[in-house]
């Protein structure tokens, strides 16, 4: 099964070729949903279901972090046209519900957004990753 879409769109090509990681400001339309979205999300399912340890971590001083995220994302999800969210549901394009579970956020985060989120907390001059759903590594 194919899960990338056959043409990445410039904007993408020019991060690519930075050197990694290529950590950038977000912008405001940064949840995307393009035509590759049904299979990324098919095989994040497959992977957070059959290789949850592989692609999904949280250190516990992460926890409240994590829960703000998923609030932060269902907020943007909420104001568009393509989600609903509704009490402790959230409807994807497609029509796949999804259950909120605030106390795995991380997990319910990796199944409304193809998106890989990388939680980094400062610890001394240092930042460290302390959670990630992180499906699609860039090789880094």
């Amino acid at each position: 099964m194919a899960v990338l879409h056959p043409e990445i769109p410039e904007e993408q090509r020019q991060a690519a070729a930075r050197p990694l990681p290529g950590i950038q400001p977000l912008r405001e339309d940064w949840l995307r949903v393009d035509a590759a979205y049904g299979g990324q999300m098919a095989e994040r399912a497959r992977l957070l279901a059959e290789r949850r340890e592989d692609v999904l971590g949280l250190c516990p001083e992460a926890k409240a972090p994590a829960r703000e995220l998923l609030a932060v994302v269902l907020e943007k999800l909420a104001a568009r046209p393509d989600f609903t969210v509704a009490g402790d549901k959230v409807t994807r394009p497609g029509g796949t519900e999804v259950t909120i579970n605030p106390d795995d956020p991380l997990h319910t985060l990796g199944h409304l957004i193809c998106e890989d989120l990388c939680l980094l907390q400062k610890r001394g001059e240092r930042h460290a990753l302390t959670g990630a759903v992180l499906c699609f590594p860039a090789g880094w």
